[in-house]
């Protein structure tokens, strides 16, 4: 059972704080406008279909299908450009101004003259007067194009707030009074005029700069280049919600348009309530952030997990509850609506991750791949809408939206995204189990469970483990460390080792068969114990301490394969070294950071003091990765060579090598430092990830001879590190060679002023950084 955190700590810097703070407090303030308006409307829209009948609406929702297709170019896509822009807004904003209010008064005469032609071709003749009456809007959306753009652009959602919360009241009133007067449709066609036009003045209210229209040819043409392609795509948008509007009213009548119009609203509410608040800076954050390959594209995971996390199960409660819902909110006569209900939740599921994705691309100045997928979805929509309703209805043309959707689209979003580094299995990752993150305290303080294998004295991966934990612990963060043993130890018999070689993990150990707390982060920290990270039902976000690639530990099969899986669950990398950061993204399309090997420089260092008359390396044959059968063939070469140097081994007794071999076998931190700075070389073999040996012979002035693998060269970038192809002759050149380097005490003291600046808590401070950026602290 998971159980609550308690943990509490001090704030520090993240990155891009001041846009952080910004970004955050724009969704808080828009989440409020969203949830508010969204409750405010459906009790609005509750009351008003007790008080219009549906034929009206059906008449309301011709003229909303003609408002909205040439909404969308209203403007022609220029005022994103000045969301996005870089250059000065001075500079673009007259030339916008001018550009937005000449073809919103273009579009409202051309609406008010066709007005007869689509309400006749939509056999509704009643709708005329609606249309015209409602073309009003494109003036008005024209004229407030630029202090909304600039609202969206500064993050300003409090004021958006209360421009949309003043609209709604008058908005409100006026339909509310009208409906009381039997205007029917013509009360929603006002209420619609009466909200645009109380944003519009509260937008200008609350806009410092104001701009006269004005013409710069080059900044026109510059704009139309990047705005008409983003118009017309916005024109197939609307094109793409409103098709099925045209082909239901056409097809099956005023009254079935009535009832779909009612569904589609409905299933939307999810869309608008939670999506809404992300979208409305979304833009402008993207546009901030694009020059960061790889901030952008972690960006977009991140707000698509957001929306999923919420989005997903109230699409689902929508769904499995629609015939109730509407029968019992909207009154018997409005139940046809409910078959129609449940696929159009699934299409507005989706819809929140697509509307991002076009955000996404427009951020990215991709407006001509945004055309072109929403021309490739309108093409495909239209005889999938008709074929549906001709054979189901309502719910044939709902099921004809989601399988467009879900066949045609989120595969073209996909391609479009490639560029960007974002693939298919860590964005469905990040949307299929999306994870529940406790609030921080006000003072920061992180709660962090770390899932582990048993530890050992001596176990590298654990004294780093144990590194950072005791770095997080310094910085007031709370660690609790949860064992996983295959072989079904509990973890009181372990406590007593734990303390005695970890002395300084202040945290308490549990196992993690009991369940764990919640956190505000859950580390795995090997294969095997990333499977009851995964499992574990407590809150928090999951992250994983790679620290080598563990697939590569088994011949190809079951063992590898369970290995390999792991990196494709969703979890945050955090890597020993720059090679694994860069494996996983490229290979599984796992999010990554790294950290450098640091080096224990109390422990390891130069004693200029010793005599070196040996050679050393590190063997392990628990360990097949450290290569232990090319290391003794290549000490037995040497040694023939080399009759007076004295071959030393440690890490596990392996037996004798001759009158000048020391087997020390397993032995503390401090006789290790004494070793090493009796010997001008060490061998160390790495066939994965790099092992912490290297950096801590380089301390003590023992030069490490390495296999020349792309691995070790990426982690161990020191010119003092001595490579050699992975064949016992060629090792045993590289030792000789060393140990015949002349002044080596010179070439010693290098080598450890190379690695002095490597310290621990530089690692320890980017695992910070890292939690804090992806926990949005």
């Amino acid at each position: 059972m998971a159980r609550p955190v308690t943990a509490e700590v001090e704030p520090t810097g993240t990155e891009r704080p001041e846009l952080r703070r910004k970004v955050g407090s724009a969704i808080r303030w828009s989440a409020i406008n969203s949830l508010v308006q969204r409750f405010s409307q459906v009790g609005v829209g509750v009351l008003l279909a007790r008080l219009i009948a549906p034929e009206q609406f059906g008449v309301f929702a011709v003229a909303l299908v003609v408002l909205n297709i040439v909404m969308s170019i209203s403007e022609m896509g220029v005022s994103v450009a000045l969301v996005r822009t870089e250059r000065p807004v001075e500079e673009l904003a007259p030339t916008v101004t001018t550009l937005s209010i000449a073809s919103g008064a273009l579009l409202a005469l051309l609406c008010v003259l066709g007005a007869p032609w689509f309400a006749g071709a939509m056999d509704t003749p009643q709708a005329t007067g609606v249309i015209q009456l409602m073309s009003l809007s494109l003036v008005i959306a024209g004229a407030s194009a630029v202090p909304g753009a600039l609202l969206q652009r500064e993050f300003r959602q409090d004021h958006k707030f209360v421009a949309d919360t003043s609209a709604f009241v008058v908005g409100t009133a006026v339909v509310v009074v009208l409906a009381l007067l039997g205007f029917g449709a013509w009360s929603l066609a006002w209420s619609r005029i009466a909200t645009n036009l109380v944003a519009a003045v509260v937008m200008f209210a609350y806009t410092p700069k104001r701009y006269r229209p004005g013409f710069d040819a080059v900044q026109a043409r510059g704009l139309l280049a990047f705005g008409l392609p983003l118009a017309g795509a916005s024109l197939l948008v609307f094109g793409v919600l409103n098709v099925d509007y045209i082909i239901v009213g056409s097809v099956l009548g005023t009254v079935p348009l009535g009832f779909y119009l009612l569904a589609f609203n409905l299933a939307n509410w999810p869309v608008g309530a939670f999506s809404q608040p992300v979208r409305s800076v979304s833009l402008a954050a993207f546009s901030q952030v694009r020059d960061d390959p790889e901030l952008f594209a972690r960006t977009f995971a991140r707000a698509l997990r957001l929306l999923a996390l919420v989005t997903v199960p109230a699409c689902v409660l929508l769904a499995a509850l629609a015939d109730p819902l509407v029968r019992t909110v909207y009154g018997e006569r409005w139940a046809p609506a409910a078959q129609a209900l449940a696929l159009l939740v699934l299409l507005g599921a989706l819809r929140v991750a697509l509307e991002l994705g076009y955000d996404y691309l427009a951020s990215a100045g991709r407006s001509r791949a945004i055309l072109v997928i929403h021309l490739v979805w309108l093409v495909a929509l239209v005889p999938l809408l008709a074929l549906g309703a001709h054979l189901d209805g309502i719910r044939g043309v709902a099921l004809a939206q989601s399988v467009v959707v879900l066949v045609v689209i989120v595969p073209a979003y996909l391609i479009a995204f490639r560029p960007y580094g974002l693939r298919a299995r860590a964005l469905g990752a990040a949307v299929a189990r999306p994870v529940v993150v406790p609030p921080v305290p006000a003072d920061g303080r992180l709660t962090v469970n770390w899932v582990s294998t048993p530890p050992s004295p001596g176990s590298g991966g654990h004294t780093t483990m144990f590194r950072l934990i005791e770095h997080l612990e310094s910085a007031g963060h709370t660690c609790r460390l949860y064992l996983y043993d295959v072989y079904g130890s509990r973890a009181a018999d372990h406590e007593p080792v734990i303390r005695s070689a970890f002395p300084g993990f202040r945290g308490s150990v549990h196992d993690v068969a009991d369940g764990m707390a919640d956190a505000h982060a859950v580390f795995a920290t090997a294969w095997m114990t990333a499977y009851p990270a995964f499992n574990d039902p407590c809150a928090g976000k999951r992250f994983y301490l790679v620290q080598d690639y563990e697939p590569w530990f088994f011949p190809v099969g079951g063992l590898s394969a369970l290995a390999e899986n792991t990196y494709r669950m969703g979890f945050h990398g955090f890597t020993a070294g720059r090679f694994l950061a860069e494996k996983v993204r490229a290979e599984m399309g796992m999010a990554a950071d790294f950290f450098d090997f640091g080096c224990d420089a109390d422990r390891y260092h130069l004693d200029e003091g010793a005599r070196r008359d040996g050679v050393v390396f590190y063997a392990r044959r628990l360990a097949p990765r450290r290569a232990i059968e090319i290391g003794l063939l290549a000490l037995e070469i040497f040694a023939e060579e080399h009759p007076d140097i004295t071959i030393h081994t440690y890490g596990e007794k392996i037996g004798s090598l001759g009158p000048r071999h020391v087997d020390h076998g397993l032995v503390t931190p401090d006789r290790l430092n004494e070793i090493y700075n009796r010997c001008y070389a060490g061998l160390t073999l790495s066939m994965t990830n790099v092992s912490l040996v290297p950096h801590e012979m380089l301390a003590a002035g023992c030069l490490p001879v390495v296999n020349d693998a792309v691995h070790n060269r990426v982690v161990l970038d020191n010119d003092h590190v001595r490579y050699a192809p992975a064949t016992p002759h060629d090792l045993a050149r590289a030792l000789s060679d060393v140990v015949a380097t002349p002044d080596f005490a010179a070439v010693a003291r290098a080598a450890s002023a190379g690695v002095s600046g490597r310290s621990w808590d530089a690692a320890g401070h980017e695992l910070e950084k890292v939690l804090r950026r992806e926990l949005s602290v």
